[in-house]
């Protein structure tokens, strides 16, 4: 199954919207500006509330003796977490619970057992006293601004000896020091790794301090924050594509607008039956936290 694209999001909007060819109301940049927007009010609320952990991705901050504030991920969406956990070693993690911070009651140290938020940061408690074990925060990751396929690259070739990959174009402004998100090609087309800064960027071939062991040929390189490629599950592909119309639509007094909201609000009832449950064969199971 080939990449989803913008160019194929862009094709299915004007196809939905009857945008004729030759049109100069809405260009491309502004119709990809409008499915950001859409992605945002629309299809993410739909991914989230199914609860079914769509867009769940995790950043681990080593924990510093005497450091008790952490920043949440800038991406996160909406600056909110998911999990909070903190991890020892390789195979032990721990669920901590989340406290009011009225419920602080010593300032003395130890070892976390819990935590409190405070503007954008998580706040362990109490105070860690030593620098060991790993804080993980689990959270949705705001999906990406869409941007023309010239914006972007795809891998050609991988050298896992000089972290080097090669693209097949480097498009005008990007340089060494840049930060990527290295993109899935197929399946939901979700970052492989996000906010990859680059050693060096010289013609084609970007350098990397590491690459993750999992990035392919034909995976796609944007700056981080950007996507060529719809980072949705197919099934939400034409939703969004109907969404954009019936603005589009809308936005021109067209009298076909009200129909294409009726008919978008039918393809969100239809297509959470398909995103829930993902599991079909097995219950979802509560285990009743011990904590410490």
């Amino acid at each position: 199954m080939s990449s989803y694209t913008t160019t194929d999001l862009l094709n299915s909007i004007k196809r939905k919207s009857f945008l004729p060819a030759g049109q100069s109301t809405f260009t491309d940049e502004e119709l990809l500006a409008i499915a950001d927007e859409q992605v945002m009010n629309t299809i993410l609320p739909v991914l989230v509330n199914v609860r079914e952990e769509f867009l769940v991705y995790h950043t681990d901050y080593d924990i510093v003796g005497g450091k008790n504030a952490y920043d949440i991920p800038p991406r996160a969406v909406g600056m909110s977490i998911r999990e909070v956990a903190i991890v020892d070693g390789e195979t032990i993690t721990t669920d901590i619970r989340r406290i009011e911070p009225e419920q602080v009651v010593s300032g003395s140290q130890g070892a976390p057992n819990s935590f409190f938020l405070k503007n954008n940061q998580v706040v362990l408690y109490p105070t860690p006293s030593t620098s060991a074990k790993t804080l993980r925060l689990y959270y949705f990751l705001r999906p990406s601004r869409h941007v023309e396929s010239s914006d972007a690259a795809q891998v050609t070739s991988i050298d896992t000896g000089t972290n080097t990959i090669t693209i097949n174009a480097t498009p005008s402004g990007w340089a060494s020091g840049n930060s990527f998100d290295l993109i899935r090609q197929d399946g939901g087309q979700e970052p492989i790794t996000t906010d990859h800064v680059s050693v060096s960027v010289a013609g084609n071939d970007l350098t990397f301090s590491s690459l993750p062991s999992t990035l392919r040929v034909g995976d796609y390189v944007a700056l981080a924050g950007e996507t060529p490629l719809v980072q949705l599950p197919a099934e939400l592909r034409s939703v969004l594509a109907q969404a954009v119309a019936a603005e589009v639509l809308e936005a021109q007094n067209q009298p076909g607008a009200d129909k294409a909201q009726k008919t978008l609000a039918k393809m969100i009832d239809s297509v959470q039956t398909l995103l829930t449950p993902r599991v079909q064969g097995e219950p979802r199971v509560i285990i009743n936290r011990t904590w410490l």
